[in-house]
């Protein structure tokens, strides 16, 4: 699986890629959101955090990683947003079901260290696991919690922020030309 902070920078990479140039150091709130939902499928890792890795990783890669799941929270959001705002927030609400949906990408191509292996993207419909046939991200050792602070994960870390560094600075180039370019076609 790519690692939390894989999964964050990518929220980074279609913030600077969905928002204007000239807006990005005031749109915290959007980017808050992809950043969120680009995490949100790990939300079933939630017992380490309160003390049970094992629950944790029994869990993984479960229900949250499915794609009715990633629309289900979309959903919800164009309920509650909508509701506030009074309007349907569709274009907001497409740009995040990307961002729910390139986490399970994310986790296709990255190397799985427990059976079953891949990601039940189409679960309920489908029964199957998805696995890249080839693989992009190191495994994420998470047997202990020794395991998860270990200098094996910070190299996973480091691969994965110089991978989506590239990516950001490709969303980031691409974002300013065509800000430039619409405004002189304007």
């Amino acid at each position: 699986m790519a690692s939390p902070l894989g999964h964050s920078l990518i929220g980074v990479a279609l913030y600077l890629a969905t928002v204007r140039s000239s807006e990005w150091s005031r749109r915290w709130g959007w980017l808050f959101l992809l950043v969120l939902f680009s995490t949100m499928a790990d939300i079933d890792y939630f017992p380490a955090l309160l003390g049970d890795i094992n629950l944790a990783n029994a869990f993984h890669r479960g229900l949250t990683h499915t794609a009715l799941f990633a629309v289900g929270i979309v959903v919800l959001y164009l309920i509650i947003g909508g509701i506030k705002k009074h309007e349907f927030l569709w274009k907001p609400g497409l740009v995040l079901l990307a961002a729910s949906l390139i986490h399970l990408v994310l986790d296709v191509v990255a190397e799985d260290g427990k059976a079953p292996f891949g990601v039940p993207v189409f679960y309920p419909f489908s029964n199957s696991y998805y696995y890249g046939p080839w693989i992009i991200f190191p495994k994420i050792h998470k047997g202990s919690y020794a395991e998860l602070f270990s200098l094996a994960n910070v190299r996973v870390a480091l691969f994965e922020i110089m991978f989506f560094s590239v990516l950001i600075l490709i969303a980031g180039v691409g974002r300013l030309i065509f800000d430039r370019y619409a405004r002189r076609h304007a």
